[in-house]
C-alpha cells in the first residue's frame, strides 16, 4: 500500500510539472490519498490499522515533504509533496486524460520523435567530485 501511495504522489508532482495549469498542485492531501489507496477496506479498525503503517512508511522517505496546508476546497489537511525526481509522463496533454507510461527525462521514444520535427539532445551526467 505505501508503493501506491508513493506512485501516486510522484504521478501527481510529474504531472504538476509537465502541465501546470492541468495540475495545479503538486501535493496530494493525506486524508485523499488514504481514501484512494484503501477504497475496498470498508472496516474502519483495520483501515486505520492499514493506514497507521503506510503513514510511517511515506512519511519517512526522504523524498516526501509532510505539511499541513490549506487545499484550494479551503480544507486545512495534513498534504504530502513528492520532492523527488519527477518524470514525464508521455501521452498526456491538458485536455486528455494521461494514458502511457513513465519514462526517464530526456528519454523520447521514436514513434513521437519520428516526423514531429524535435530534435533530441542527451546529456551526460556529470559529478561535480569523484564518488564511489
Amino acid at each position: 500500500m505505501a508503493g501506491v501511495a508513493l506512485d501516486k504522489l510522484a504521478t501527481q508532482a510529474s504531472l504538476h510539472a509537465q502541465d501546470p495549469i492541468g495540475y495545479p498542485e503538486p501535493l496530494i492531501s493525506m486524508v485523499a490519498l488514504r481514501d484512494d489507496v484503501l477504497r475496498d477496506e470498508f472496516r474502519a479498525q483495520e483501515r486505520n490499522r492499514i493506514w497507521t503503517a503506510v503513514q510511517k512508511l511515506v512519511e519517512g522517505n526522504a523524498n516526501v515533504r509532510t505539511m499541513v496546508r490549506e487545499g484550494r476546497t479551503g480544507d486545512v489537511s495534513r498534504m504530502w509533496e513528492w520532492i523527488g525526481a519527477v518524470y514525464r509522463i508521455e501521452g498526456g496533454s491538458a485536455h486528455q486524460t494521461p494514458v502511457g507510461k513513465i519514462t526517464t527525462p530526456g528519454r523520447l521514444e521514436d514513434s513521437m520523435a519520428s516526423g514531429s520535427g524535435l530534435e533530441i539532445e542527451k546529456r551526460k551526467w556529470e559529478e561535480s567530485r569523484p564518488y564511489y
